[in-house]
C-alpha cells in the first residue's frame, strides 16, 4: 500500500483539541500512527482537512485554574465484595 493509497487517508489534528473527540466518528481497525510533521516541510502524501472541525475548550487563565481549582470530580459507586467461605468450587 503507497502513501497516497485513498483506502488509508491523512487526517490533519488540532493540537488544541482532544485527540479522543477528533477520532470519535471515525472506524479505526487498528492502532492509528501519528505523524508530526512542521508546517514548513513538505509531505508526499494528502491530508485530509475536516470541514468540521472540532470545537476545543476555551483555555482557562492561568491565575483563575491556580485561585479556583475545579470542584468536580466523578461521582461513582463503591460496592464492596462479600467472600462466600465454605465452598471450594468457583
Amino acid at each position: 500500500m503507497s502513501l497516497q493509497d485513498p483506502r488509508s487517508p491523512f487526517r490533519e489534528l488540532d493540537i488544541r483539541a482532544p485527540i479522543r473527540q477528533q477520532l470519535a466518528n471515525l472506524v479505526i481497525l487498528e492502532y492509528p500512527l501519528i505523524h508530526v510533521s512542521l508546517l514548513s516541510h513538505s509531505y508526499d502524501f494528502n491530508v485530509i482537512k475536516d470541514a468540521n472541525p472540532c470545537c476545543h475548550r476555551p483555555e482557562l487563565k492561568e491565575s483563575v485554574a491556580i485561585d479556583h481549582p475545579s470542584s468536580e470530580g466523578i461521582s461513582f459507586r463503591e460496592e464492596e465484595i462479600e467472600e462466600y467461605g465454605g465452598s471450594s468450587d468457583p
